[in-house]
């Protein structure tokens, strides 16, 4: 067995970026309940985990992943045999191994556990503790909605409300902060929008106050930007950065031509030249780090690969911390525009993604794929103490609702109110857990449902708009690039059939069916009428979309009965 997660040799697997350490802290506690025996005592009474992932190889080895731990090792044909063993008599047989070591190892990562484990009791222990955990506090918020481009995706539409934060409103954000921070440990602040940096001086004066109260009670204090990057001069960077900014999500959509297109200014002018421009600058005069993020749909698909030759040639990677990953146009709202017709199928998208991301690599655009940050790093809106904050002092649980002040959890003069309204109920209500695709994914670790607002919302965009993230759509390919990055398969060990999208081996995804039941359920928890929710701007189609289905136990989509087409 060549374990590439701790073999030294080989640097492990999970030391590659920051999250790591929560994943690994969470994979200990996860040891500790496990109460593995060590690699010398007899072992005894184990069974396989639910969450292991096989990769099955040219070779007939196999690479095997646990998405609770994050280690991956690579099997022989023989040692994969011996761990086929335990699907038919666990470790009752332990004597019929002749290699104790295997299974010793297998064990130690996670691989095999204890026969009276229940994993799944296990994640939604880890999930709860980290959801309601009030040592760290998560805001989003947006000093602006108001912007320059207009995008025809937008998920705001192209009706955006142009003031910008009141007087008034950073004195509540720092009266919620005061209000959780009895055992505040951690404050992290995404600035969001519109375009942020159209309100950088409110910025710079909100960023200064909660720097210096959370310095006076030793509160560590970090945040990054969302922008579109045309006001990011190498200045407002700079500035960003002394105030415990550092990092910045920048979008480009493909070349000159096709950006301009697809993320014209209100005047109709190109942006392309001046952000380019001030990446080159940013990146050459301060630390800031860069990620570039490429949403990608039917109109720039074909361009991709021409835009990451560019960005290579640009050598961003050689003037400072620069990154690319690319994301997929879909209609998250009704109000998402040309999304509706051009975003791409899952399907689509994620044989594009696996494509585009080996082509990144391979030019150093892009870093090894890593496993998400799951449960140690779920969205905002999963989180009891977390937050998105509008120029209104609208409080909402998702950045995709921050413009619709008739989703809003609450204002933020109302801090107690917040888990009372309606949309505060649905947004409680609503876990990973209670839906069969979700609770039998054999990434559910590293997921934790990945995205709530698909969910509590679903309906409201279009089919395409699925909440299960790359890792569910690309699993085998992610897993045999990383080992392929460190030496331990070559290419022609792929096999094309592996493709998750055919194989799926992290289990059956959702799609409209499964979508429609899981919310459904959410509303009959709350005792709320879901007929109340529908956006009555919608198109009958849409409205059509989400009407209420029979979400009885008999009638309720069984994962075999799913249509993942």
């Amino acid at each position: 067995m060549k374990n590439i997660s701790h073999n030294p040799k080989i640097k492990n697997l999970d030391q590659e970026s920051v999250e790591k350490l929560a994943i690994k802290q969470t994979a200990r506690r996860f040891r500790q309940r496990y109460k593995r025996p060590s690699q010398f005592s007899v072992i005894k009474n184990q069974k396989i985990s639910q969450y292991n992932i096989v990769v099955q190889l040219s070779t007939g080895d196999v690479l095997l992943f646990n998405s609770v731990t994050r280690a991956m090792s690579k099997l022989t044909v023989e040692e994969y045999k011996s761990y086929l063993l335990f699907l038919d008599g666990g470790t009752e047989k332990y004597e019929d191994y002749s290699d104790i070591s295997l299974i010793a190892g297998l064990s130690q990562d996670g691989f095999l556990v204890d026969e009276n484990i229940d994993e799944l009791e296990l994640v939604k222990n880890q999930y709860f503790y980290a959801r309601k955990n009030p040592e760290v506090m998560t805001l989003t918020i947006a000093p602006t909605m108001a912007c320059n481009l207009a995008c025809g995706y937008c998920f705001q539409g192209q009706d955006k409300d142009t003031k910008k934060i009141t007087a008034d409103i950073p004195d509540h954000i720092m009266g919620l902060i005061d209000h959780g921070s009895e055992r505040l440990k951690r404050l992290s602040v995404t600035w969001y929008g519109g375009e942020p940096l159209m309100a950088k001086n409110e910025i710079f004066k909100l960023s200064d106050r909660m720097i210096s109260y959370c310095d006076k009670g030793q509160i560590d204090f970090s945040a990054m930007i969302v922008t579109n990057g045309y006001f990011l001069t190498a200045e407002v960077a700079s500035q960003l950065y002394s105030r415990r900014c550092h990092a910045a999500q920048v979008t480009i959509d493909g070349l000159q031509e096709t950006h301009d297109a697809m993320r014209p200014m209100l005047s109709g002018r190109g942006s392309f030249d001046v952000i380019m421009s001030n990446l080159a600058e940013v990146l050459e005069q301060t630390p800031l780090a860069i990620s570039l993020r490429v949403n990608v749909g039917r109109q720039n698909v074909q361009e991709c690969h021409e835009l990451l030759i560019d960005l290579a040639n640009r050598k961003f990677t050689e003037k400072g911390n620069f990154s690319v990953y690319f994301a997929p146009i879909d209609a998250a709202t009704v109000e998402s525009g040309t999304a509706f017709d051009t975003g791409l199928s899952k399907l689509e998208f994620s044989a594009a993604l696996a494509d585009l991301s080996e082509k990144s690599r391979a030019l150093g655009l892009t870093g090894e794929a890593t496993p998400p940050a799951g449960i140690l790093g779920m969205c905002v809106a999963a989180q009891d103490n977390g937050y998105v904050i509008n120029h209104l002092g609208d409080v909402h649980k998702c950045w995709d609702t921050a413009h619709d002040s008739e989703k809003r959890v609450g204002h933020i003069s109302d801090v107690a109110a917040l888990t009372e309204s309606d949309h505060g109920r649905l947004w409680q209500a609503w876990t990973p857990f209670d839906n069969e695709v979700c609770r039998s994914c054999k990434i559910l670790p590293m997921c934790g449902g990945h995205c709530p607002h698909r969910f509590v919302f679903h309906g409201e965009g279009d089919e395409h708009a699925l909440p299960c993230p790359d890792w569910k759509w690309n699993t085998a390919e992610y897993l045999f690039s990383r080992a392929k990055s460190k030496g331990v398969v070559v290419a022609s060990e792929w096999l094309p059939e592996q493709a998750t999208c055919l194989a799926e081996q992290s289990g059956v995804r959702h799609n409209q069916h499964s979508m429609q039941a899981a919310r459904n359920h959410v509303f009959e928890e709350t005792g709320l009428d879901v007929q109340k929710f529908i956006n009555r701007s919608a198109s009958e189609d849409i409205d059509q979309q989400i009407s209420i289905v029979d979400v009885t136990h008999a009638n309720t989509p069984r994962p075999n009965q799913l249509d993942v087409s």
